[in-house]
């Protein structure tokens, strides 16, 4: 799965196959949203991207990035632990282990951490696909586009 960020460049390496992009991601239901249920989350993610666009610094580009690659650093995060231990605590108890679940409990922490390790290898190739008009883009920060109460 491919997702797009619009960023701006903040530096272009020495013969510009390379730059570094920021990207301004706001915190969905923060800033001008009417139910305005968090405070608000503003951070700024700096990345490298491969220069397809040919841009120049302080150009604002769309960059391409595969997701996939994420999603399954999450899966081996959030829900390979959980699995391995109920079938972990499962076996345990069929088998009359003393304190199965902390058995379960420790095959899901030691499922963790290896996600966890696994995970940090990912790492994503950017682009930036192309330049864009600054008068085009439309950061719209009052928008609850991410609220689930809208």
């Amino acid at each position: 799965m491919v997702n797009t960020q619009i960023g701006q460049v903040i530096a272009v390496e020495p013969g510009g196959r390379t730059v570094t992009v920021e990207i301004n991601r706001a915190g969905g239901c923060s800033g001008g949203c009417s139910h305005h249920i968090f405070q608000d989350v503003d951070m700024n993610v700096r990345v490298r991207a491969a220069n397809a666009a040919g841009a120049q610094l302080g150009d604002f580009v769309q960059v391409s990035f595969e997701t996939t690659d994420a999603l399954w650093a999450a899966f081996l995060v959030y829900i390979v632990p959980i699995i391995a231990g109920l079938i972990v605590y499962t076996i345990a108890g069929a088998l009359q282990v003393p304190y199965a679940g902390i058995v379960g409990l420790s095959a899901a922490v030691i499922a963790l951490f290896i996600g966890l390790k696994r995970g940090n290898r990912v790492r994503s190739d950017y682009t930036a696909v192309r330049r864009l008009e600054p008068d085009s883009i439309q950061l719209d920060r009052s928008s609850c586009q991410n609220c689930p109460l809208r």
